[in-house]
């Protein structure tokens, strides 16, 4: 999966739907945040958040051999989109298969040859050659995602034990150590991943840019980073949340807005897009704006106990 997601993750054609939205929408279902996402469960959801197609992987193995198929779905009435394999002649060889049948699949969807040819670096050579690292990082941004920044730690020196060149290990060791407040670990995974850059996907390449530059508090050398991932991929909600954190620190505040606006138009479940932009409107003495955003996200359901809490700091303040 994890493979999968960095593949697609390079095209500035798709758009893929983050977890935390996922998550989101099965809690508005009643459903177990953790709950097995089944291809009806996956359709009910897409129809739920208007997500125009459902992507649906599978690997199989014939002998020594594996196929690895690739089919995508119209959300909206389950019909197949397209269809692509390609077999792998050994276990070490899944990888390449997935990136050969990551390339069809967006052609067929409609990516042009030259988009594919630009954004479409090989996993083994861009990413990590390793299942196994790409293993323990699918399993560190779980951790990650459910606040254990500790295990995400862990899991994520695992992965750079099996490949030290894993450039996307480091810089989430670096994500989470900020998370817990080590600042000098966080800045030296940060220079790490920089340091190996060049061996990522472009996506990925971009993201290590800007994420350096902001955690080594430059905040001049990350605006134009985060400017040119957004450029590259307009449809990146973090990078917009990022760039906006950037332009507030200079004081320039009427496009950090632009920023986390944009943002929220692509991830309107992300209580991370809301804080800060309710912290925005009241850098701006807009306090109006603040309230009624905040009662967006109460009526969404989203940012728990936090909502009321800065509702009630927002009313003591307006007296």
């Amino acid at each position: 999966r994890t493979a999968l997601s960095v593949s697609l993750q390079q095209s500035p054609y798709f758009n893929l739907v983050p977890d935390a939205t996922v998550h989101q929408a099965l809690r508005l279902m009643e459903q177990p945040a953790d709950a097995r996402v089944t291809p009806e469960l996956a359709q009910a959801i897409c129809q739920r958040e208007g997500i125009k197609a459902l992507l649906h992987p599978s690997i199989a193995q014939l002998g020594s051999q594996y196929v690895v198929t690739l089919e995508a779905l119209d959300a909206a009435n389950g019909n197949s989109l397209a269809q692509v394999q390609a077999v792998a002649p050994s276990v070490d060889g899944v990888l390449n298969a997935l990136d050969k049948a990551s390339g069809l699949l967006r052609g067929k969807l409609g990516e042009s040859l030259a988009s594919i040819q630009q954004f479409n670096r090989p996993l083994a050579q861009a990413t990590t050659s390793s299942l196994e690292a790409l293993k323990d990082m699918t399993d560190a941004y779980q951790k990650g995602n459910n606040g254990d920044n500790l295990a995400s730690i862990a899991l994520e020196k695992q992965a750079v034990a099996l490949d030290p060149n894993f450039a996307m290990a480091w810089r989430g060791m670096s994500i989470a150590s900020g998370n817990i407040g080590d600042n000098t670990a966080s800045m030296a995974y940060i220079t790490k991943a920089f340091q190996l850059k060049d061996r990522t996907s472009e996506y990925e390449r971009l993201q290590i840019t800007a994420d350096y530059y902001m955690t080594m508090d430059q905040p001049e050398k990350a605006l134009p980073a985060f400017q040119s991932f957004t450029q590259t991929y307009p449809r990146a909600a973090a990078a917009w949340t990022n760039m906006g954190g950037v332009l507030v620190s200079l004081g320039r505040l009427p496009e950090a807005l632009h920023a986390f606006q944009t943002a929220l138009a692509f991830v309107p479940d992300n209580f991370v897009v809301y804080f800060n932009l309710a912290d925005l409107y009241l850098r701006m003495n807009r306090p109006d704006d603040a309230k009624s955003l905040l009662q967006q996200a109460a009526a969404r359901k989203i940012g728990g106990a936090a909502v009321p809490e800065m509702l009630g700091e927002l009313a003591r303040a307006q007296g």
